[in-house]
């Protein structure tokens, strides 16, 4: 079985995702959390969502600023 490596998001939607992440996240609204989780939830196990989850651990800490870093440094 081969295992694909492509996203598991269209990428103009994963786009979209990462767009709305951060003007949340620029405006510290915790609804950024949820929109993450949603986004894991689309990509389940896809080497995106690991790389994401210092940015979900930010956001639980209420550290806008440092998730937004986070963000920007996995932005495909």
């Amino acid at each position: 079985t081969v295992v694909s490596q492509a996203p598991a998001l269209p990428e103009a939607e994963l786009k979209a995702y990462f767009d709305k992440l951060k003007s949340l996240l620029e405006d510290s609204d915790s609804e950024a959390g949820d929109v993450l989780n949603e986004l894991f939830d689309k990509l389940g196990n896809a080497p995106l969502a690991s790389k994401l989850k210092p940015v979900a651990t930010a956001i639980e800490d209420f550290d806008f600023d440092a998730a937004l870093e986070k963000l920007v440094a996995v932005t495909p």
